[in-house]
């Protein structure tokens, strides 16, 4: 059984239907609940249309700390916005799965239709300057190895069986990610968030310095 199998970190987005606000929590460790395929769809979507109608915001709050109070006050007052996006549901969002969302929105409307950048130039780019705990470094090996991989999991529909295609290869990388001795034990909803934050981070910075070469 690889270390993707043994589903560890649950991380929870919960859709409850008829009412409309979002909560977002800080707490991104073990809860009881992994996030059902309707809140998933709905996460996405919900960060899709954050993406169109507050590019800006959305923009800057990807290359924040998530960790930073900073960055907690800028988050809530977006997703509590009513001008912006209204939930079908009440959406309770652990913040790796929203920002990994975001992330998701902003990579396809930026980088849709291309193939993954120059991996030598994403390798040197997929670690920018921000405090990265054990999960989150050894995912962001992975998109240094296998950025076109990742590109490619972002290009299929979740819950699908295209999604547990693209994610098998790239959950066998992770092994050779892992620090030594140590085990990770991710589901796919914060696997694929974690590696979507990682890959639109690297993408826009290479961008901007292909651009200005």
């Amino acid at each position: 059984m690889t270390s993707f199998q043994k589903v560890a970190i649950a991380v929870l987005a919960g859709l409850i239907p008829n009412a409309v606000s979002a909560q977002l929590s800080s707490r991104d460790g073990l809860l009881e609940a992994v996030p059902t395929a309707q809140a998933r769809v709905a996460l996405i979507e919900y960060a899709s249309c954050l993406v169109a109608r507050r590019p800006q915001p959305v923009r800057q709050l990807l290359t924040m700390d998530a960790r930073s109070t900073d960055y907690f006050s800028k988050m809530n007052k977006l997703i509590n916005d009513l001008e912006s996006c209204r939930l079908p549901g009440r959406l309770k969002m652990s913040n790796v799965l929203l920002l990994g969302g975001l992330a998701e929105a902003a990579y396809k409307h930026d980088f849709a239709g291309r193939r993954a950048l120059d991996p030598v130039l994403l390798a040197e780019n997929v670690s920018p300057n921000l405090p990265l705990d054990s999960n989150e470094a050894a995912l962001a090996c992975v998109v240094r190895k296998k950025p076109q991989a990742v590109h490619d999991l972002l290009g299929t529909r979740i819950e699908s069986a295209q999604e547990l295609d693209a994610i098998k290869p790239l959950a066998e990388e992770l092994s050779s990610c892992m620090v030594p001795g140590t085990t990770s034990r991710l589901n796919k909803s914060y696997f694929r968030s974690v590696l979507a934050l990682a890959l639109f981070r690297s993408a826009t910075l290479t961008a901007s310095q292909a651009g200005a070469r």
